[in-house]
């Protein structure tokens, strides 16, 4: 099984990386050359990450609680698709919002 798996919360926190109770299998992935981003939902502060796949590192992140666009109010799905746009579904929000992640 080919995962990520990270440091202590003290160490990760520091490093930018995932706590060490999180693991991510990326078996599933089709094509995991093709992918080099993990987006996760961070529902303690309604964000959401955006993590390097091959390193664990947190990159970057965006949202904050609330219910304009760019808030989220209780995120709790999530989706790309081929273009790169993502979409968050929300459950107190009762939305979906797009986001067009700029490359860097």
């Amino acid at each position: 099984m080919k995962g990520i798996e990270s440091r202590s919360d003290a160490d990760a926190n520091a490093a930018g990386a995932l706590g060490i109770e999180h693991r991510l299998d990326l078996t599933a992935i089709a094509d995991p050359e093709a992918q080099q981003f993990i987006y996760l939902i961070n529902q303690n502060n309604a964000q959401v990450e955006i993590i390097d796949r091959q390193s664990g590192k947190i990159l970057s992140n965006f949202g904050r609680p609330g219910t304009f666009p760019g808030e989220f109010n209780q995120a709790h799905g999530i989706a790309v698709d081929s273009k790169n746009n993502v979409y968050i579904a929300e459950n107190r929000g009762r939305r979906i919002q797009k986001f067009k992640i700029a490359a860097k």
